[in-house]
């Protein structure tokens, strides 16, 4: 295994997670300016932030394990799961929290949820209905 690529790319997340801090810190709408207010939002721009970044630290780390003798990380699994992490991201959370934030101050948390699974499930559905047979119908076109 190869120590020095795994700590330059744990290094490279925290400045990635500074940095996103930073960015959200200083480009705050001026009425979210305290970071108490909406803790659970801001924590979730983060991790996108973060999520939509990894790629790029990953790149370097791949590179350095393509050799043929290397016998460190399998990229493959470490790509799918940040893949996978980002579609479930993308596709499931960040729509129920969009929503769920955008809701009516009002009204219940009840109702803050049913209005965010109403939105969040068709959207779900409607990304699957293009996706999975894009997916397999491009997956012949390569062959």
């Amino acid at each position: 295994m190869d120590y020095y690529f795994l700590g330059l790319s744990i290094t490279f997340l925290f400045v990635l997670l500074i940095g996103n801090v930073y960015f959200l810190a200083n480009n705050a709408h001026p009425k979210d300016t305290h970071f108490g207010s909406s803790i659970v939002m801001r924590l979730v721009v983060i991790l996108a932030f973060t999520i939509a970044y990894l790629p790029f630290v990953m790149v370097p780390l791949d590179v350095a394990n393509t050799d043929y003798f290397s016998q460190s990380f399998n990229m493959r699994v470490l790509w799918e799961i940040l893949l996978i992490s980002q579609v479930i991201c993308v596709w499931v959370l960040f729509p129920i929290l969009i929503v769920y934030y955008e809701s009516n101050e009002s009204d219940g948390q009840s109702k803050k949820i049913k209005r965010s699974m109403q939105v969040a499930i068709p959207l779900f559905l409607f990304l699957v209905l293009v996706t999975v047979p894009t997916y397999f119908w491009l997956r012949d076109v390569r062959k």
